[in-house]
């Protein structure tokens, strides 16, 4: 006999499972790290719903008020997330948005399907409705589907997600409101906070920084709206502007599609403009000149720029752009990539999807063109500041922890080892984006809570790509730096005559040896002028003399006192000049460092200009104590005056004749213009050479006019000596009717080298000479130019090498529109004989 057993339900209810209401309260706040991320769930919430825009409204000390509220407490404090997305209806609610994890959004990703305005969805984890439990514990939302009149209104208390309720057992308030006047969207109302003081003060400011860099700073270039306010006060994210974008003194493009890599590129000229004193001089001169075209020929040359020189790299030269560069790199030529394993191909490349960025490079020392934009240095400091960053955005949105609050993901401060050698992109002076989307780059993921990418093969490749760009990047500003300083090099040693750094030690020894024994002389010479000069004036008390003897002696007491005068001023330059050998030592232990020691240089080429200053006059008083002299001795024959000491003191003096004139000769091989060489130069064609290298340099910024009268005229004199006059006084006007241009857009500038037998005259339609400096503008540091644009040695300059050649330079009387003097007249007439 068989047994048999009777089935029998254990329960009137059918067995499932259930999950306490507690639990999915933790998985929201496991998921959602912060106040941040929870407002950026809303508001891409509002982006999957074809929202063009969405206001988030955070009010600490108000309390929310509206008929059809739900709960209605008085507690002060609320956040409103409201958009013009396209709702949901009543099913949709129930079926999609109280179902927890279900997600169409998930769906239409792996469909490849996207919403009507052609978006992929951002969400499809559902975080969107568990984030708002990180704001407050009580959430409203008043939804309207488009094309309807009804308000589906839904309430419910975070509170109520204990661990001793079900899930479905949580109370949850639904409505229907019948409006006509409905639009279209969807608001969430947020009460009892969880914590006031999080909206309030320094931290308040965190979390706006916070969400400004979570936001697509590129205004022109986004197609979704967020607005932001804090207690009524709306908070402005610093978007970046085209008035911003264009004080980048570097810009950078990159783009990844179809297995290559390409990056192109910008650097203004201002890129090369360091941070020493001496810097400026080298920039004007080396750059400002021809905006960088001299330099851009030595960049590029690999015979004389071996080490560091660049090829497809193309000039630009306008707008204050330097040259634009173009790379393209197949992904074969790129190491360290992942790949992935499959049936058909083992080295298969792990393909992170298309994608693109952009990098800006700023100086944030300012310039003229950020003063004409901005307030001040400090407002364009603050908003590069608050920007600061590559970050990487998926369809307008920031990816956290890519740039956000300084993170240096591509490890840009990893070169800065030493802050004098580095010259690649620096994270501190960088602002930048690389963008990607939920369509092109469904491999991406993104951790589940929202901190970075899930680690793969595809994001590793991501990093790949992007760090290449960046080694690329780097090494066309290093190069292009290094370049700048080998050819500041050159072209000082060219200007010094200096073959080889050795020969600048050498010459400093042999001219501090040499000052060394004029010392020696001179000091022998002092005494003996000290003697005759005592001597003579007991001589001079001699009641014998006749009315013509005390005249004659009264004149070689002045010569005497003059003498003694010049003697101070030549010892004075030799005292510093024997002190070179010094200099020289130093210079020789550290060669390396020559650079830093331009200032020194800077020294000796004044006391240079001092010297030929002074062996000029020097000459002028020698000759003209020569001349006396003869002449006192021609007087002497005809009085027949017989007194021996007055012979016996001529004979001092031509001592102290032949010892200056020794002096000198020491002196004079170390002068520049006892090395010129002349030659005979038509004015006229020699003034529009000039006009035609202008003409090149300004283009159409200045007009360059070359007048005469037809009458061309012949000098002897040196070419180079002459060009460097004119340039000084043109490179002077170039200036100031460029600070003119800037401030009147109807200005046209205006320099005129007028020629008339023997005259060279210059001027411009500028504002002309300040009436202060008429009597003083050819005097040494004497300028109205801000202190780091100029020195005052121009006009100094142009009066010291016209004096070289014996002819001189007027500030005519001859007044402008702004009756002020303006034209320089140059008297050649010594140099037609």
């Amino acid at each position: 006999m068989k047994n048999s057993t009777t089935n029998s339900p254990i329960s009137k209810k059918s067995p499932h499972f259930d999950i306490s209401a507690a639990v999915v309260k933790q998985l929201g706040e496991e998921l959602v790290t912060d106040e941040v991320t929870a407002l950026m769930e809303l508001v891409k919430n509002a982006y999957d719903a074809d929202a063009t825009w969405v206001k988030i409204a955070i009010n600490t000390k108000g309390v929310y008020s509206d008929s059809t509220k739900y709960f209605t407490d008085n507690k002060s404090g609320f956040i409103t997330v409201e958009d013009n997305g396209f709702g949901m209806n009543e099913d949709e609610i129930i079926d999609g948005w109280l179902v927890i994890s279900v997600s169409e959004k998930r769906k239409m990703k792996s469909e490849g399907r996207t919403t009507p305005e052609g978006r992929t969805p951002l969400g499809d984890k559902g975080l969107g409705r568990l984030s708002t439990q990180r704001l407050g514990d009580r959430l409203e939302m008043l939804t309207v589907k488009e094309y309807t009149t009804n308000i589906n209104h839904i309430a419910f208390d975070w509170a109520s997600f204990t661990e001793d309720i079900s899930l479905s057992s949580v109370p949850i308030y639904i409505n229907r409101i019948q409006d006509n006047k409905a639009k279209k969207g969807t608001k969430l109302i947020i009460t009892n906070l969880k914590d006031n003081k999080v909206w309030e003060g320094d931290a308040a400011d965190r979390i706006k920084g916070q969400l400004s860099q979570l936001i697509f700073p590129y205004e022109n270039m986004r197609r979704f709206r967020v607005f932001l306010s804090f207690n009524e006060e709306q908070i402005d994210f610093d978007e970046l502007n085209e008035d911003l974008r264009d004080q980048a003194t570097g810009r950078f493009e990159i783009m990844y599609a179809n297995n290559q890599l390409i990056i192109r590129g910008r650097i203004k000229l201002l890129k090369l403009l360091g941070n020493k004193s001496d810097d400026r001089g080298f920039y004007d001169k080396l750059i400002s000149n021809d905006l960088g075209l001299n330099f851009f020929s030595f960049l590029t040359n690999p015979k004389s720029n071996k080490k560091h020189f660049l090829s497809n790299i193309e000039y630009l030269g306008k707008s204050g752009w330097f040259f634009k560069f173009k790379l393209v790199k197949n992904i074969i030529e790129i190491p360290n990539k992942a790949t992935l394993v499959s049936a058909t191909n083992e080295n298969e490349f792990a393909d992170p999807g298309n994608f693109s960025g952009e990098i800006e490079d700023y100086d944030l020392r300012g310039s003229e063109t950020i003063e004409a934009v901005f307030d001040n240095l400090s407002q364009f400091k603050t908003i590069v500041k608050n920007q600061v960053g590559i970050r990487v955005f998926r369809d307008g949105f920031g990816i956290k922890p890519f740039g956000i609050n300084g993170e240096d993901w591509l490890n840009l401060s990893g070169g800065q080892t030493s802050g004098r050698s580095f010259y690649g992109l620096r994270p501190n002076n960088v602002i930048g984006f690389v963008s990607i989307s939920a369509k092109e780059n469904n491999q991406l993921k993104e951790k589940t809570d929202r901190e970075g990418f899930v680690s793969s093969p595809y994001s590793r490749n991501f990093f790949t790509l992007m760090e290449t760009a960046i080694s690329e990047i780097n090494f066309i500003l290093a190069n292009t730096k290094r370049s700048y300083n080998d050819f500041k090099k050159v072209e000082v040693e060219k200007d010094l005559g200096i073959a080889s750094l050795k020969d600048v030690t050498t010459n400093l020894k042999k001219t501090s040896s040499s000052a060394k024994k004029i010392e020696k002389q001179s000091q022998d010479l002092h005494v003996k002028i000290n003697h005759a000069f005592t001597g003579f004036q007991k001589f001079k008390m001699n009641p014998s003399l006749n009315e013509n003897e005390v005249k004659l002696m009264t004149e070689i007491e002045n010569m005497l006192n003059g003498s003694k005068v010049l003697l101070g001023n030549i010892s004075t330059i030799v005292t510093d000049a024997k002190r070179l050998d010094e200099v020289a030592n130093y210079l020789t232990s550290r060669i390396d460092e020559l650079e830093a020691q331009l200032d020194q240089f800077s020294e000796l080429a004044g006391l240079g200009l001092t010297a030929e200053a002074l062996s000029h006059e020097m000459s002028n008083i020698i000759d003209r104590l020569v001349e006396q002299t003869s002449s006192i001795n021609q007087e002497l024959n005809k009085t027949k005056i017989t007194n021996p000491n007055i012979f016996i003191y001529l004979e001092y003096v031509n001592s102290i004749i032949k010892s200056l004139r020794k002096q000198l000769s020491h002196l004079a091989p170390l002068l520049h213009y006892a090395r010129e060489t002349k030659e005979q130069i038509n004015v006229i064609v020699f003034a529009n050479e000039i006009r035609s290298f202008y003409f090149e340099r300004f283009k159409d910024v200045i007009d360059f006019n070359v007048e005469s009268d037809k009458n061309d005229f012949q000098i002897s004199a040196s070419k180079g000596k002459l060009t460097q006059i004119l340039d000084n006084l043109i490179l002077n006007s170039e200036y100031w009717l460029k600070e003119k241009a800037r401030t009147d857009k109807n200005f046209s500038p205006t320099i005129t080298l007028e020629v008339r037998n023997p005259f060279l005259r210059i001027y411009d339609n500028g504002l002309g000479i300040d009436p202060e400096l008429d009597n003083r503008i050819f005097q040494p540091f004497i300028t109205t130019k801000p202190r780091h644009i100029g020195r005052g040695l121009g006009l100094f300059i142009v009066q010291q090498l016209l004096d070289s050649l014996g002819c001189e330079i007027t500030l005519l009387e001859q007044r402008n529109i702004y009756n002020r003097k303006y034209i320089f007249q140059i008297n050649l007439s010594p140099l037609t004989k």
